[in-house]
């Protein structure tokens, strides 16, 4: 997870606090990516198929691991399992009275995650179960 960011639709700085805290304003992704992202060169539809701007170099595109090609990037989907596990396995680390937060949060991913389609939010149950986290409950 040290070598995520944590990127925002609606930028931080024009955000309430409210809209800080809601996990559909934010993406985890790597340092790349979150560069693409937030210059504006590279969005996700609600779907999560990559959009790329026409003004992108294609070829820096596809040397920096995004593909401009692809209708839908599974890798992005793949990617958002692998991190979501992540997070579960650092959960599982901390305190009691850190853990139900974070876990609430997280818990709030998996249930957007079903949106998504792609065996996303499956996976992310499936995870669930495997770690045993019950968040308290």
């Amino acid at each position: 997870m040290e070598h995520l960011i944590a990127s925002h639709v609606q930028p931080w700085r024009d955000s309430s606090n409210e809209q800080r805290l809601d996990g559909e304003n934010g993406l985890l992704l790597t340092p790349t990516v979150d560069h693409l992202f937030d210059k504006g060169f590279i969005s996700f539809e609600d779907s999560g198929q990559l959009i790329v701007s026409p003004v992108a170099d294609q070829r820096s595109l596809k040397r920096m691991g995004v593909d401009p090609e692809s209708r839908v990037n599974e890798g992005y989907f793949n990617a958002l399992v692998r991190m979501f596990e992540q997070a579960l396995k650092v959960i599982g680390t901390l305190p009691e009275n850190d853990r139900l937060e974070l876990f609430a949060r997280l818990d709030a991913v998996r249930r957007t995650s079903h949106n998504v389609g792609y065996g996303v939010g499956d996976d992310m149950d499936d995870l669930l179960a495997e770690h045993a986290i019950d968040g308290g409950q």
